[in-house]
């Protein structure tokens, strides 16, 4: 029966919430009735050039992200060949070795995380109230 749900506020300019048929005014917002449905749907067909554009530079940032992990990886390989092979000369595991060589990789991997992901939160933090003001809008991000 009801396929938008209306949510009246008060107009100064018309304090009539209903048009000629009785029912609400869907046509226009200078009635005080804001469907938010409506409105969401138009928003999403607006916003959807947008959102097709940052997937698919997530996707490029990641292939550019693996492409340089398998390059360090290389790296780091071919540069201790040497210490590798001592190591199982001198008869060291497998597990020892990987142990011995990404040892300090990881811990700076996990600084790296940490340093990173509180970066992002104090941007986003910035940059969302600052997108927030150009559109006019309040929402709170925890």
């Amino acid at each position: 029966m009801f396929d938008y749900l209306g949510l009246p506020t008060f107009n100064y300019a018309n304090t009539s919430y209903s048009n000629s048929n009785g029912g609400f005014d869907t046509n226009s917002y200078v009635s005080g009735i804001y469907l938010y449905n409506v409105i969401t749907n138009q928003l999403m067909a607006a916003v959807y050039p947008i959102t097709v554009t940052i997937n698919r530079f997530i996707v490029i940032l990641l292939t550019i992200t693996a492409m340089v992990a398998l390059i360090l990886i290389t790296l780091i390989i071919l540069e201790n060949r040497n210490t590798i092979l001592l190591f199982k000369a001198m008869g060291y595991k497998k597990r020892e070795i990987n142990i011995y060589l990404t040892g300090g990789y990881i811990i700076a991997a996990i600084f790296a995380l940490i340093f990173g992901a509180l970066v992002s939160y104090f941007i986003l933090k910035v940059a969302a109230k600052m997108i927030l003001q150009q559109v006019q809008l309040s929402v709170y991000f925890v």
